[in-house]
């Protein structure tokens, strides 16, 4: 399951979630000039997702997102794997 494709399942399930780091620094306008070819940087802004975090977060909804990929890793492995 892609980045995108969790951050979508968790919203279908009212989970907001962010995409830190993208697009990479070296990607944006004032830097885009210089041509940087960086794959690595670009692999990890592409699959960095944010998940719900603060300070007064409630345990319940600690324990929703947590339930929620639990499950969609469940329902997303192949067979003969193991899941969470």
């Amino acid at each position: 399951m892609s980045r995108d494709e969790l951050a979508a399942a968790l919203l279908d399930e009212n989970i907001e979630t962010k995409k830190y780091f993208y697009p990479p620094l070296h990607q944006q306008a004032l830097y885009k000039e210089h041509g940087a070819n960086l794959p690595v940087t670009e692999a990890i802004a592409d699959s960095v997702l944010s998940l719900p975090i603060y300070e007064s977060l409630p345990a319940a909804t600690v324990l929703q997102v947590a339930g929620a990929i639990r499950g969609l890793a469940r329902h997303n492995t192949p067979k003969g794997a193991r899941a969470c």
